[in-house]
């Protein structure tokens, strides 16, 4: 008997990269050497050691689910409202922590304008909660942009992704050639473009 990977039959799922419209409900059907059948489901998205991967282009979804795991890391971490703890340790904290939650895998990832705006926005809610606001004409006032970053005395958080990117692709290009990363980086995808307007 060989023994291998063994996984319960309805956890396995697939997906395919095509053109053709994803349809709910299709299944893979494989018969094994004993004459068993087993049936797995397509999907057109799945998470992989904590990286969404889907069908179509793009990196919104994994940017909302970064976000998410980010403010589930400042609810359990108390430290950022904590007034007797240093904004240097905060700081600290959210470098070190929070925001590589945030950023994991951000090296591959290719940026649209709301996407920039969607994660520098979320920066800012966390850096406001570490400097805090400021006393105006009676009353406590927020602090600007402005004001955020020339506390925080660091590059925006978009800023570290594109570096990133920079130290993954000088990685990439010191591989061998025969390294799959380095292939599909110098790699030239044939084919004609299909004539009309992108799919949405």
């Amino acid at each position: 008997m060989i023994r291998g990977l063994e996984t319960h039959e309805a956890k396995p799922k697939y997906m395919t990269w095509t053109e053709e419209e994803f349809c709910q409900g299709l299944y893979l059907k494989i018969k094994t050497d004993d004459v068993k059948q087993y049936s797995f489901e397509e999907v057109d998205m799945f998470k992989y050691l904590g990286t969404i991967f889907k069908r179509q282009p793009g990196v919104s979804k994994e940017i909302n689910s970064r976000i998410t795991a980010g403010n589930r890391c400042i609810a359990l971490n108390a430290v950022l409202k904590n007034k007797g703890i240093s904004r240097k340790l905060k700081i600290g904290i959210y470098k070190t922590i929070i925001r590589s939650v945030v950023i994991f895998g951000s090296e591959v990832w290719t940026l649209r304008k709301e996407e920039v705006q969607r994660i520098e926005i979320w920066e800012r809610k966390v850096l406001r909660k570490i400097f805090g606001g400021k006393i105006g004409v009676g009353r406590w006032k927020r602090r600007t942009n402005r004001e955020i970053y020339e506390f925080f005395k660091e590059p925006n958080i978009t800023g570290i992704v594109r570096l990133q990117r920079v130290r993954w692709i000088g990685h990439v290009m010191r591989m061998n050639d025969h390294r799959i990363p380095k292939m599909v980086l110098i790699h030239e995808v044939g084919g004609r473009k299909r004539l009309g307007r992108p799919r949405q």
